[in-house]
């Protein structure tokens, strides 16, 4: 019986040696996990720098260029010289260093772009084998004609009981022209590029005047005089 027992304990000091042998001690298993996070959050953060390091100086290239187009664009379309010079020179007080190729002004030389990208480096991705991202941007301006007027009317009378007068020679009126009361148009070449308006009367003396359009609420009180 003694026999049998002493067996009985010696398998099963073999079972507890064994079992420590290959689950190590819990302490251990903690520590290792730990570090093991540590480096896992470590890694994310550096991750998160890199990224918001380049995302500045995306700004700061973006920044530079839209501010160099808009000092080029100034020049055009008489010097196409002066443009690409401004640009580069206002690119440089913003820390961004452009050259010619950078920059491509349109064949009617009213547009001017500015297309240009960088290297940043990353600290925490050269653990990783990344050393560098690039990051790029692109800015244009244009000259804009002044086209239409920037408002609807060069002429508004509101009036109803009043009468406009007209006068003169060789005049342009690049707007619409509103009267609510009686008007009186004389003297000759005159351009009006819009509608003309009138709610009342209207009396049309002279020669060489151009219309594009009279409206009127009553066609009869129009009189070509």
């Amino acid at each position: 019986m003694k026999g049998l027992l002493s067996t009985k304990m010696i398998i099963n000091r073999l079972i507890v040696n064994l079992a420590n042998r290959i689950i190590p001690n819990e302490k251990g298993v903690v520590v290792v996990l730990v570090v093991l996070s540590m480096i896992v959050m470590l890694g994310f953060l550096g991750l998160t720098l890199d990224v918001g390091c380049g995302y500045a100086q995306k700004l700061k290239l973006q920044n530079a260029l839209d501010a160099a187009v808009l000092a080029g664009v100034q020049a055009l379309p008489s010097d196409t010289t002066k443009a690409r010079n401004d640009t580069i020179a206002y690119a440089g007080k913003n820390g961004i260093n452009l050259d010619a190729g950078d920059i491509t002004i349109s064949y009617d030389c009213t547009e001017i772009t500015c297309s240009k990208t960088l290297s940043v480096p990353l600290f925490f991705g050269a653990a990783f084998g990344l050393n560098q991202c690039q990051v790029s941007g692109s800015a244009t301006a244009a000259v804009v004609s002044s086209g239409s007027p920037v408002f609807d009317y060069v002429i508004f009378s509101s009036d109803p009981s009043g009468e406009l007068d007209i006068s003169g020679a060789h005049d342009t009126f690049d707007g619409k022209v509103h009267v609510n009361g009686n008007t009186d148009v004389s003297g000759s070449h005159k351009n009006f590029n819009y509608d003309f308006e009138c709610a009342g009367s209207m009396s049309v003396r002279g020669s060489n005047n151009r219309w594009q359009t009279i409206i009127m609420q009553d066609t009869d009180l129009l009189d070509w005089g």
